[in-house]
């Protein structure tokens, strides 16, 4: 059937549809102010996606100057105040306090926020999530798997179109697994998992994969363990003597030789 005015026909769309009913590339440019949305936006990954989404000059992306893509970047994470050091962007920045297992359990208030949150919004980058390996179970899930669930429901409703998901390399890693070195994407992932987060990581990269569609679409994203200049989970502790977010058996020669550094510009 027809689909006129439907999101593919928006203005964020890079295609557009001929007279005859094709897709053809379009050649106009994208003069529309676009929002997008950072869940966890005040941790140690996501402060810095922040900070790069809002800044043009920020050299996290690359040694390049960019435009700026989004005129304005909402920042969702449970912090009662907007964090002092996204105050420098103004009105390009805005703050709102929601918890997403909250939002996830039915309550209302949380619910409420999270869709007035996502309102005009075309892209999420969705980087929420509990980075230890000691947690319990329970909590990682309704996290990892339950909220994030909500999530693509509310984004679905809100119209957005674009959802980047942060999952991480631990959920290639099984219990008793060998080094592994040079996979890809399609590496089968483990039967019995190394540890609960690496577990509830991969239930919640299914589920944002099922959700991908034509009018809705996803990336999955599996970064190594991070670190970088005041990191809380492998600068400090070491300096301590110690990397107490590994568990004792299986995890430690990958925790070990997998990382990623990123930049700290703003800090």
């Amino acid at each position: 059937g027809d689909r006129k005015g439907s999101r593919s026909e928006s203005p964020y769309a890079l295609r557009r549809r001929s007279q005859n009913g094709k897709a053809v590339k379009s050649t106009a440019k994208l003069d529309v102010k676009r929002r997008c949305l950072v869940t966890g936006g005040c941790g140690y990954l996501g402060t810095r996606v922040v900070h790069a989404l809002a800044d043009p000059q920020d050299d996290r992306v690359g040694q390049i100057s960019k435009p700026t893509v989004f005129e304005k970047v909402i920042v969702v994470d449970i912090l009662k105040e907007c964090p002092e050091e996204f105050l420098r962007y103004g009105s390009a920045v805005k703050y709102y306090s929601i918890d997403l297992v909250a939002a996830a359990a039915g309550d209302i208030a949380a619910q409420e926020s999270l869709n007035a949150a996502l309102a005009g919004v075309d892209t999420v980058f969705h980087m929420a999530g509990i980075v230890r390996l000691d947690r319990q179970f329970n909590m990682l899930y309704n996290l990892h798997v339950s909220a994030t669930v909500n999530l693509l429901n509310s984004c679905r409703s809100a119209g957005v179109q674009r959802f980047i998901h942060t999952s991480s390399v631990a959920v290639v890693v099984g219990c008793g697994s060998e080094v592994l070195e040079n996979i890809t994407e399609t590496h089968p992932l483990p039967a019995l998992p190394a540890s609960d987060y690496a577990k509830t990581k991969a239930m919640g990269e299914e589920k944002v994969l099922a959700a991908s569609s034509w009018d809705f679409h996803v990336i999955v994203l599996r970064p190594a363990l991070i670190y970088g200049r005041d990191d809380p989970l492998l600068i400090r502790p070491l300096l301590r003597g110690g990397v107490p977010m590994a568990p004792p058996g299986g995890a430690q020669r990958f925790v070990l030789r997998t990382t990623l550094y990123i930049s700290s510009r703003h800090s």
